[in-house]
């Protein structure tokens, strides 16, 4: 929410943990965002997607250098919001997918 209204980091996270992830759907955004509460690293921060909601306005409010991680589908839809987020990122920050472990089996 800090990011939103403000564009910038607060000063009480580290630059270790100016982290931002960026999923696709509310299960996926609600997952993140628990799984980032249990951490030992809760300051990070996480914005879920929806159709059509990815602006350049909204890539505005990121600051410059944040480390940023897509988690997006790997499907149609998912692969044009993460051209849509590189693009309109236009490089000024450290932009990754994450690529989730197959599950093992038994």
């Amino acid at each position: 929410l800090w990011l939103l209204r403000f564009g910038a980091w607060p000063e009480s996270v580290t630059e270790r943990n100016r982290q931002l992830w960026i999923v696709e759907g509310e299960p996926d955004t609600l997952t993140v965002a628990e799984l980032i509460r249990t951490t030992r690293d809760p300051e990070r921060a996480v914005w879920g997607l929806y159709n059509g909601s990815w602006t350049a306005e909204l890539a505005a409010r990121i600051p410059d250098g944040s480390d940023v991680v897509l988690g997006l589908h790997d499907d149609k839809a998912g692969h044009v919001y993460r051209d849509k987020v590189d693009r309109t990122l236009h490089g000024r920050v450290q932009l990754r997918q994450h690529r989730p472990k197959a599950p093992r089996e038994a």
